[in-house]
């Protein structure tokens, strides 16, 4: 993985990477797109799109998932946690 692209409360991205996943356009190895105020509570939600290459090297499809900022927040806490500052 090269890159990961994030984008901040963009509805229009966060949708087409949602649903449209044939016009999906592909920013990075990964790409992290918010919006804010998305769920009933108000708090953010987020969207991580990736390639995917499948075993018999046919490619070009990019999958997804969603989920809350703050879960993400907690993944990459624990992820700093394990790992420490590793931007030194």
């Amino acid at each position: 993985m090269e890159s990961i692209h994030v984008t901040f409360n963009d509805q229009a991205a966060f949708d087409q990477a949602v649903h449209a996943h044939e016009s999906l356009v592909e920013r990075g190895d990964l790409e992290i797109i918010t919006v804010d105020q998305a769920t009933d509570s108000g708090r953010p939600i987020a969207v991580i799109t990736f390639s995917v290459r499948l075993p018999n090297n046919e490619g070009g499809y990019r999958a997804q998932a969603v989920t809350t900022v703050r879960a993400l927040m907690t993944a990459l806490s624990a992820l700093k946690g394990r790992y420490g500052d590793l931007l030194l």
